[in-house]
């Protein structure tokens, strides 16, 4: 769900064309964005779920949104060796209650 979300978020508002829109001589543009959009309903539900992974926030968000190794994430971040594995332990256990699986 991380995953998927931050991938949503990472899109952006959509454009949508405004059918209610009265034409303006100047050629003003109809496309705005959305304020309830699904992108920023995505983002917040990404920045949820970090925040409730605590101190694991930044190798959860390495590994899991942005794919990033473990071992290069370790390095990264300034981690001594194997302390990823342990800090993405925790945050995985964090997201699982968070999401309410298992």
């Amino acid at each position: 769900r991380l995953g998927l979300d931050a991938e949503m978020a990472a899109r952006g508002p959509a454009l949508t064309l405004r059918w209610d829109a009265l034409p303006r001589a100047g050629g003003g543009s109809a496309v705005r964005a959305e304020p309830g959009d699904p992108a920023m309903a995505a983002a917040r539900r990404v920045e949820a779920a970090l925040a409730a992974c605590g101190n694991a926030r930044r190798v959860v968000e390495a590994i899991c949104i942005r794919a990033t190794a473990l071992q290069a994430a370790e390095r990264d971040l300034g981690l001594r060796r194997r302390e990823g594995k342990r800090l993405l332990q925790t945050g995985l256990a964090a997201l699982a209650l968070h999401y309410r699986i298992g």
